[in-house]
């Protein structure tokens, strides 16, 4: 797969646990996730969906291609993280430019933390 930003760069897999595989570029530093891989990070996905699906309601078409379709992607925002990033709409995957996972892996921290109980 080739990266949406920097359009030659081949996406090269990273795992990530034993349960995770992300495709990073090596140029740029962006990372993608297909749509199931975005979930498996997330203790409660069907929650956390909703929060994808806003911002997906929020989103503007961009130039950059899809790595894995080739279809247009979507700019969309989780605008309580201040986390933009892009979307497909047609797979489900998203990119995150370099710095934004940090965002997105402290958001979800928080996040999940928010409805843990406390011992």
């Amino acid at each position: 797969m080739k990266c949406p930003k920097c359009k030659t760069s081949e996406l090269a897999a990273k795992k990530v646990n034993f349960l995770l595989e992300t495709d990073r570029c090596p140029d740029c530093d962006g990372v993608w996730f297909d749509q199931q891989e975005v979930y498996a990070r997330i203790k409660r996905p069907i929650q956390f969906f909703e929060t994808f699906k806003q911002a997906y309601g929020k989103s503007t078409p961009t130039d950059y291609a899809c790595p894995r379709d080739g279809e247009k992607m979507i700019q969309a925002t989780i605008e309580s993280a201040q986390l933009p990033f892009e979307a497909c709409t047609k797979c489900g995957g998203m990119w995150f430019d370099k710095g934004e996972m940090q965002t997105l892996n402290k958001y979800l921290e928080e996040w999940q933390a928010a409805d843990d109980p406390k011992p």
